[in-house]
């Protein structure tokens, strides 16, 4: 009997407000205890986030805490950026739809925004206003752009392009499958490519010629990135890898995916990799190699992500967010999960002031400045500034008013107008309180890591 009355419960309890089910956990702890089960916020999360049923977490209510942060920022909307028109470029594209496997990554340099789409690579000159492309016999499903260079990869080769001439006049040969990921550093004469049987190859750029060969992974590789003497890999095995660029020997397996690692970027800090399968973004410490936190994207994963300082940005199909990877404290969410049918936004790049973004659905290249102080819209009218810990948000409106979010009690409080806008305190986001501890090597461990303080917008409090 006592089991029939706790379902009634929840079952009531999913038609009320998050105020009205503050007020109720108030009334008794029967009530209290209800309002806190795992199943009951679940089933909020479902109904309110689209979250897939399959998911599985151990405290529902965190996630939906931190969505509902989230949609804090959504009403964004699109906002307001350049955009460049792969169709316009491309007249002899084909009608049919393209997928996200269908294009390539997005690169940028002083002149040219270069993305692949099938088996074309498209260049937009942006200081002339010009573009043009180059054709491949295949899909072009990896390439790097550094000044005037571009290297591509067509099956198990690669070809370095001259981005005026369009001439290509060196072919990289030996991989034995297809290439799936690559980068160069032109400056250090360094080229490294994946391929599909989990194989990675250094070159040199100018010569072409192989002077190192790694067997990687068991299965394919999906991604791969350097960074100084540092060698990044993520694979189907779930595996994150860490090599000696010099030695080519292993110096990191990380474990925690549990699905393909497909993304991820790094510095002399930390190492940042995403799974659109298992709907993750971990951070791990570089030279140590062990787990600083995870932060779950349900339902809407990481198809790509660039990095610079404290700047992290995500793409998530239908819109990207800015991020602190060190705290995971969002700076700002650009789109929206309200928007019918998907933008297929897939692809970014990133060189700490303009974010390049490329959207499959529509087959576009969008161009944002945030070189400027952020603004980010919300409630009735536009808000400067946000911050929140896992338990509270404060904001300040265009009004000059600041707002106290509690997100036990869901509730919006105002305290004062004030006098400008240097007048704002702002909440110092809290260590990752609610992340679980992720396996490394074997060990269950957490390393805090002290991120560097290069604030994008100053956080200012009151004198």
């Amino acid at each position: 009997m006592e089991g029939l009355l706790f379902e009634i419960k929840l079952h009531i309890l999913r038609f009320l407000t998050l105020r009205e089910l503050s007020i109720i956990a108030r009334v008794s702890t029967e009530w209290r205890d209800a309002i806190n089960s795992n199943d009951l916020w679940r089933e909020l999360c479902i109904e309110h986030f689209k979250v897939p049923h399959n998911q599985i977490h151990n405290t529902w209510k965190n996630v939906y805490r931190h969505r509902f942060q989230e949609e804090l920022h959504f009403e964004v909307g699109e906002g307001s950026c350049a955009t460049l028109s792969v169709k316009q470029v491309l007249l002899d594209l084909p009608g049919y739809s393209v997928k996200m496997t269908d294009t390539g990554p997005l690169r940028f340099s002083d002149t040219w925004i270069v993305w692949s789409v099938l088996q074309y690579i498209v260049l937009w000159n942006y200081r002339d206003g010009t573009s043009r492309f180059i054709k491949e016999s295949q899909c072009v499903p990896a390439f790097d752009l550094q000044d005037e260079m571009i290297v591509a990869a067509v099956g198990s080769t690669m070809r370095r392009w001259n981005c005026k001439t369009l001439e290509s006049d060196l072919t990289y040969v030996g991989h034995e499958d297809s290439i799936t990921s690559l980068q160069m550093d032109v400056s250090r004469d360094l080229l490294i490519s994946a391929d599909l049987l989990g194989i990675i190859r250094l070159w040199k750029v100018q010569s072409g010629h192989c002077f190192r060969i790694i067997e990687a992974h068991s299965e394919p590789i999906r991604v791969i990135r350097f960074y100084e003497d540092f060698i990044a890999s993520g694979s189907d095995d779930k595996l994150l890898k860490i090599w000696n660029l010099t030695s080519g020997s292993t110096i990191h397996t990380l474990r925690g995916h549990s699905g393909a690692i497909n993304t991820l970027a790094f510095n002399e800090l930390i190492i940042v990799s995403g799974s659109t399968d298992d709907g993750t973004v971990r951070v791990w410490n570089t030279a140590s190699g062990k787990s600083k936190q995870v932060r779950n994207l349900v339902g809407y994963p990481a198809y790509d992500m660039a990095l610079v300082e404290d700047k992290l940005v995500t793409t998530h199909e239908t819109y990207f967010t800015i991020w602190n990877p060190y705290d995971f404290y969002v700076y700002q969410v650009v789109g929206s999960r309200k928007l019918t049918g998907s933008v297929g936004l897939s692809k970014c790049a990133f060189n700490g002031s303009i974010i390049i973004t490329g959207h499959t659905n529509v087959l576009q290249v969008r161009i944002w400045d945030f070189s400027n102080q952020l603004r980010i819209p919300g409630h009735d009218l536009s808000f400067f500034r946000a911050g929140y810990t896992t338990k509270s948000m404060n904001s300040v409106t265009a009004e000059l008013k600041l707002r106290h979010l509690s997100f036990e009690e869901m509730r919006w409080e105002h305290y004062r107008n004030h006098p400008s806008e240097d007048g704002y305190q702002e909440i110092e986001p809290s260590s990752n309180e609610d992340q679980p501890v992720e396996q490394v090597d074997g060990k269950e461990e957490i390393e805090e890591l002290d991120p560097p303080h290069v604030p994008w917008t100053k956080r200012r409090k009151k004198k």
